[in-house]
């Protein structure tokens, strides 16, 4: 399927976050939660060949946006430690927040 064709179809949302298994598990509570998004839970070092050919309209990850994600791609950016806020880009606006919910994600 093209992405053209599966983003007309669903939304979709990449989760990419270290350890592997929080990313699992965040990506199966979308799933549960949102059962209308086409949720991929994505290898952190596959995220930008696997943005290039899918085109999510948001990212959950633990890293930075690379410099050739579109900037359509909404990146919400999350670090598994009580150090610094979490960071969060949506429609090319950053923001900073303490704390956020799978809710608020959604």
């Amino acid at each position: 399927m093209s992405a053209t064709r599966m983003r007309q179809d669903n939304t979709i949302v990449f989760v990419a976050f270290e350890p592997r298994p929080y990313r699992e598990i965040i990506g199966e509570t979308l799933r549960t939660l949102r059962p209308m998004l086409y949720v991929s839970v994505v290898e952190p070092d596959d995220l930008v060949n696997q943005t290039a050919r899918l085109l999510p309209a948001l990212v959950f990850c633990s890293q930075k946006k690379h410099l050739t994600i579109p900037a359509s791609t909404d990146w919400i950016e999350y670090y598994f430690t009580d150090e610094g806020p979490l960071t969060v880009l949506v429609n090319g606006r950053r923001e900073e927040t303490a704390t956020l919910t799978i809710e608020g994600m959604l």
